[in-house]
């Protein structure tokens, strides 16, 4: 293997060998065809293996190399395995200059590249060897090919993907193998021992690890260079050719959330004070450090350090003192700390009372309020709490290696409280008196933080960027990138759609961080599902509580609650002349029309599946492996089917009365309207149970997924000529992100699937007979999905969330063609040039 493979024209042949002498003489490893080989199949072979066999690609950018079929060959084949890519533009830098690029490039390859590396090269071995399961990979090549799946950040391509399902699969073969053995010879020495005693072993089952809570999936970007340059390169392939994985490499860089607004300050500035009149906080001129400066949230009460003083100013009065450790302000204006090595003082405003606390020797490095209680973190990564009449106490969290605290911020509601810690690489959110921990942060070295206003999503600064997490469940909601230098402080928008940052000594930096539009944002409400479009477009969310919130067709206003009674619901349908709800709960179905009397169907087992006949006549549902079909105006049992295999989706309906849904088998099964019989069963996700299934009104196009989990499970199927028609997708997450809601816009415009992560994937039609289009991923969930729909225009994708969030966001966010998209990759260049973000 490689570290380097240097792609360039002929033409250019001087310089670069230029360039690859100093890079040789610095011992990087390179591949440069020297020979002036003509375009061949062997020297395609022997060119595509050392493309895979290097951890970095570089590009020897001329009018030359542009204008080279083979130059174009091997770059869409780094794209095709995901390579790091360098450009290296000739007529820019002189050959030491490009040297030194690439060089800088090579010594900041994260491992996880050798990673990449190695796993693809391993798996193009065992294909050419035709798959022989004896080099399948084994124990660290193995372990660390599976974490890198997981993480999402270095995608692998297809043949490594299988590489590493194959030999995770022999693994678990052998460790059952293994566990039958040891079994055996158990029973055989008990046995001997003991004549009377039979003993027998059921098969061991191997669970699924969920690292959903305490990891994040990054985004797909290359993180060794900026989301600029990703997306400058990304515009340079589109004009080289339109493939699908060209289109997949712009839609990526494209997926990634930078700045729209930015500007400097030769003063600098200390931090974010007030809200301006538009909802944005306003930045305060001074100097760069970030504990200079603490105020409450409305900037009426403000904290200043100098060198030589801390002065308290709030309206009417200033308090001086001497210069403190750490300051904090409550966010409400009532109390000020000023913390000292051995002392606290806090100040409850506006009367300027003062208390000392003392405090044990120590030195403390950060500081926050939480109404009158003050929370102060040591240099050996303890946190004391105390207040006006208790003494200080030693929280129950500490920060791991006993490394220093740097960070506190406290939710709006005080409910939680999120501290950092210098060497600990998290952040961690405490709730509680004892400030016990409920997540870890996994998201980068972290440093400023802030809180959401209403304190649903956490923002962590970086040395580079900034990360929102949901609070609640511990997920990533989105990595804000492209600023200039590391985060010092942090702000909201009074409407939360917006964060600030400062970056830098002097750069204030601004991001859109949502691309959607929140409709309902209900903390601790669970949905169940999302239904519809019905007859007149209109959508419902299903509560948990058997609430039934009614969204208009555009899925961005609500207009109307029903309280249907039930409690407990697992599953729900509406029926498409939008006159009745049907609510499954443990033991019946609570029948509720829009006007007239609720009622009641008992079924005697809980009711996983629903659904209403278009004219809300009768009512199906799934009780274990039965089928059963009700009359709703008299409640009778009209007919009952055993099913195959058990139903593991919601039933859907089309408008001619079919029922769809998917079974532990790996089908998607259709029943015809009316009473039940026979099932057709349509496809079959490499024998994986069905987690979601979705069709279109007109029952001509079903999509079914499998959890999604193994690297396989996701299709489409498409009636054609009297036959089911089936496309496979290639998931774009990785092992553990499970497939939780699907959804199809319109009559087929878009696909969605909702993972556990609250990541979605959107995919569109391509050409007649051909694969789908990857169409963009959206990370701004920030906890798993549960129900999805697309509107009947198919303009928006309505999403609801295990934690009582609604958001409405476009229905298909990348569906133009390559030229389009390349051209809205050069203008955010061509924007972050203007803003200073980028200046290459």
């Amino acid at each position: 293997m490689h570290h380097v493979f240097i792609s360039y024209a002929r033409e250019d042949t001087p310089a670069v060998r230029e360039i690859a002498g100093i890079l040789h003489r610095q011992g990087i490893a390179l591949w440069v065809d020297w020979n002036d080989i003509p375009v061949s199949v062997k020297w395609w072979e022997e060119a595509t293996k050392a493309i895979h066999g290097a951890d970095l690609f570089v590009v020897c950018e001329s009018p030359h190399s542009m204008a080279s079929e083979p130059c174009r060959r091997e770059l869409d084949e780094a794209g095709k395995t995901h390579k790091a890519i360098v450009i290296v533009p000739l007529a820019d830098r002189a050959p030491a200059e490009a040297a030194a690029l690439v060089e800088q490039a090579v010594r900041a390859l994260p491992a996880e590249r050798r990673t990449q590396t190695a796993v693809t090269v391993s798996a193009d071995a065992w294909v050419g060897q035709h798959r022989n399961r004896y080099i399948l990979p084994e124990r660290d090549l193995l372990r660390q090919g599976l974490a890198l799946t997981r993480s999402g950040r270095f995608p692998l391509p297809p043949a490594a993907l299988e590489y590493l399902r194959e030999g995770r699969r022999r693994r678990r073969w052998w460790w059952l193998r293994l566990g039958a053995a040891i079994g055996g010879a158990v029973v055989i020495g008990l046995v001997l021992l003991m004549t009377m005693v039979l003993l027998s072993f059921g098969p061991d089952t191997v669970a699924s690890h969920d690292n959903s809570l305490a990891s994040f999936i990054g985004l797909a970007y290359d993180e060794s260079a900026d989301p600029y340059t990703e997306l400058r390169h990304a515009a340079l392939l589109a004009q080289q050719g339109t493939g699908s994985v060209l289109r997949n490499q712009l839609i990526s860089a494209l997926s990634a959330t930078v700045p729209d607004e930015s500007w400097t300050s030769d003063a600098g500035f200390a931090a974010f004070g007030a809200s301006t009149v538009s909802g944005d906080p306003q930045a305060v001129p001074g100097g760069p450090d970030p504990r200079a400066l603490t105020r409450s949230a409305d900037g009426s009460v403000q904290i200043r350090t100098t060198g030589a003083q801390t002065v308290i100013s709030y309206p009417g009065r200033s308090i001086a003192l001497p210069p403190a450790n750490v300051t904090a302000v409550s966010a409400d204006g009532t109390w000020a700390l000023v913390v000292t090595a051995q002392a606290a003082q806090l100040y409850s405003l506006p009367k300027g009372t003062r208390t000392t606390v003392a405090l044990p020797a120590h030195s403390y490095t950060a500081a926050a309020l939480n109404g009158g209680t003050a929370i102060v973190g040591t240099d050996d990564g303890r946190l004391l709490t105390f207040a006006v009449n208790r003494a200080p106490a030693v929280a129950s969290w500490t920060a791991r290696g006993t490394s220093a605290v740097t960070g506190i911020a406290v939710s709006g509601d005080g409910g939680l409280v999120a501290v950092s810690a210098r060497s600990d690489g998290a952040v961690h959110l405490l709730t509680g008196e004892r400030l016990e921990q409920r997540h870890a942060l996994v998201g980068g070295v972290p440093g400023a933080m802030a809180f959401s206003p209403g304190g649903r999503f956490l923002a962590v600064g970086t040395s580079a960027d900034v990360v929102v997490f949901d609070a609640a469940t511990g997920l990533l909601a989105n990595r804000l990138t492209g600023s200039v230098g590391a985060v010092r402080d942090l702000a909201w928008s009074s409407d939360g759609s917006r964060v600030w940052a400062l970056a830098g000594p002097d750069r204030v930096v601004g991001w859109p961080w949502r691309k959607g539009r929140v409709v309902l944002d209900e903390p601790g409400r669970s949905f169940v599902d999302l239904l519809g479009p019905g007859n007149d477009g209109r959508l419902a969310v299903v509560g948990g509580d058997g609430t039934v919130t009614v969204l208009d067709p555009a899925g961005t206003q609500v207009l109307d609650r029903v309280t249907t009674g039930a409690t407990g619901a697992l599953s729900a349908a509406w029926s498409a002349d939008g006159t009745a709800f049907a609510i499954g709960t443990a033991d019946g179905i609570r029948i509720q029309p829009t006007s007239g009397t609720a009622a009641t169907i008992s079924t005697g087992c809980p009711v996983t599946g629903v659904a209403l006949s278009p004219d809300a006549a009768t009512v199906s549902s799934v009780c274990g492996r039965d089928l059963r079909q009700y009359d709703v105006a008299s409640g009778r049992l009209v007919v009952t089917h055993t099913l195959r295999a058990a139903a593991t989706t919601p039933l859907r309906t089309a408008r001619d009365g079919r029922v769809f849904f998917g079974n532990a088998a790996g089908y998607v099964a259709v029943f015809p309207a009316g009473a039940p019989a026979d099932a057709v069963q349509i496809g079959q996700t490499c024998g994986l149970a069905i987690a979601g299934v979705a069709v279109v009104p007109s029952g001509t196009a079903v999509l079914g997924a499998g959890d999604g989990a193994n690297w396989c499970g996701l299709e489409v199927y498409r009636r054609g000529g009297g036959a089911w028609q089936t496309t496979y997708l290639p998931p774009t997450s990785g092992f553990g992100t499970r497939v939780q809601s699907v959804a199809i816009t319109g009559e087929g415009t878009a696909l969605a699937f909702g993972r556990s992560t609250g990541e979605i994937d959107v995919w569109q039609p391509g050409p007649a007979g051909g694969n789908l289009l990857a169409a963009g991923v959206y990370r701004e969930a920030g906890a798993p999905v549960r129900g999805m729909a697309g509107t009947a225009d198919g303009t928006r994708l309505v999403i609801a969330t295990q934690d009582g969030l609604v958001e409405s966001l476009p229905g298909c966010p990348y569906c133009q063609p390559v030229p389009d998209l390349a051209r809205t990759a050069d203008a955010i260049v061509t924007r972050a040039r203007g803003l200073g973000l980028y200046n290459a």
